[in-house]
């Protein structure tokens, strides 16, 4: 999403969690940015879900690196 994108260049990180709010009534607006992030509830919740986060960690960690 462009919104995270000029967010997280407004803020200066290379690598930031976004939080997004919006509704019919309000364009999507930039709720907070976080310099830590975790996907463990997400993962832990089923194998299919934990698959993912690291399919998920592993680009990160690509596009860092490479």
């Amino acid at each position: 999403m462009k919104i995270a994108q000029k967010a997280q260049t407004a803020i200066g990180l290379q690598l930031c969690a976004v939080d997004i709010v919006s509704s019919s009534q309000l364009a999507p607006q930039v709720l907070e940015v976080n310099d830590a992030f975790s996907v463990e509830h997400y993962a832990s919740v089923s194998d299919a879900n934990k698959k993912r986060a690291m399919e998920v960690y592993d680009a990160i960690l690509s596009k860092l690196f490479d």
